[in-house]
């Protein structure tokens, strides 16, 4: 049997055959492994970017230990998953199912997150940034998503195990948790040192990826991230669609995640900034463009005389820049392993 942790509850899953005896971060749902992207028209469906989860950091003497500058990053039902976990497991969000507030029931899906990318806030965290394809039947969800009431999310998902921050047990099903976990959680303690820190569970182990699955998002009124909400609402015609899914692994993420720096795994250097709208406006710009080429500009009116007469030289500028841009091709851009 294993647990399933989400919002606010615990169920148990019997069925979920991957993780033994684990707990579960949510109610039970079983996650596509593969869909077509082509079949998510924009005609048919909404597409959001909202962050969905962050990293904690541990001590390096004592992993089981969350470093107190990064205590803020525990979720309200004080469970946590560290840096190298989430960028071990991240990825099991594609394909996933969207609810609203963990109705888990697969007739009441109102859609499929169809894509994930992690991005670095300032060195502190790790923030999981999903693209949510919301079904466009369900007209009042839509319509609260635009307006933006209904702007925050909240995860599922199934860990094999969890540690406990204060002592480190490590439990595989609800009978092996600790008394911390049990009676404490939330709670402070001093450790040896006379630093308070918070009792919570550590989700999985980075050296195990299979130790934490990522099986849906919901829309929520209260998320137990506070960072868990609508960033954009993406705009997407289906040529775009129908573009993005031919390049196959060639990209990282859609749209606004093209703004994003992706981790695949690897510790990258990072400048530790993270972008502001503008920027990430003007990122999303540059790699459309490279894409698919720069928006036709708006006619303009007929030339006078005066305006016909280019230097020849310019003219020249111009073909090279042409002959240039002619030898670039889509998979000039290597965003995905």
């Amino acid at each position: 049997m294993s647990f399933k942790i989400f919002a606010n509850a615990l169920l148990v899953d019997a069925d979920f055959n991957p993780y033994r005896k684990g707990f579960s971060k949510s109610a039970n749902l079983g996650v596509t492994s593969s869909f077509d992207i082509k079949s998510f028209s924009p005609k048919d469906y909404l597409f959001s970017h909202c962050t969905i989860i962050a990293s904690v950091d541990t001590e390096e003497d004592c992993e089981h230990h969350i470093k107190i500058s990064s205590e803020k990053y525990i979720n309200q039902n004080y469970d946590s998953w560290t840096r190298g976990t989430l960028k071990n497991t991240y990825r099991s969000f594609i394909g996933a199912p969207n609810y609203v507030e963990h109705v888990q029931v697969p007739e009441l899906s109102k859609g499929t997150i169809v894509d994930a990318v992690l991005r670095d806030i300032k060195g502190e965290t790790l923030y999981c940034d999903i693209l949510v394809a919301t079904n466009r039947k369900h007209k009042e969800l839509i319509q609260r998503i635009k307006t933006g009431s209904m702007k925050a999310m909240s995860m599922g998902c199934i860990a094999a195990y969890t540690f406990c921050t204060k002592c480190g047990n490590k439990a595989h099903n609800e009978q092996q948790l600790c008394d911390h976990v049990r009676q404490q959680k939330g709670s402070k303690f001093i450790d040896k040192r006379g630093n308070f820190r918070t009792i919570a569970e550590l989700c999985g182990h980075e050296s195990d990826p299979n130790s934490v699955k990522f099986i849906e998002a919901s829309w929520v009124e209260t998320p137990a991230f506070s960072g868990a909400v609508l960033r954009n609402v993406i705009n997407l015609d289906h040529a775009f669609v129908t573009k993005i899914s031919s390049l196959g692994s060639a990209l990282t993420g859609w749209a606004k995640s093209a703004a994003i720096k992706p981790l695949m795994g690897e510790d990258e250097d990072t400048d530790g900034e993270d972008l502001t709208p503008e920027e990430e406006d003007q990122n999303l710009d540059t790699t459309l463009d490279s894409l698919f080429g720069p928006e036709p500009e708006a006619e303009s009116p007929a030339p006078t005389p005066e305006d016909t007469d280019v230097d020849e030289e310019d003219e020249d500028e111009d073909e090279e820049a042409e002959t240039v841009s002619s030898t670039t091709s889509e998979n000039d851009l290597i965003v995905r392993d």
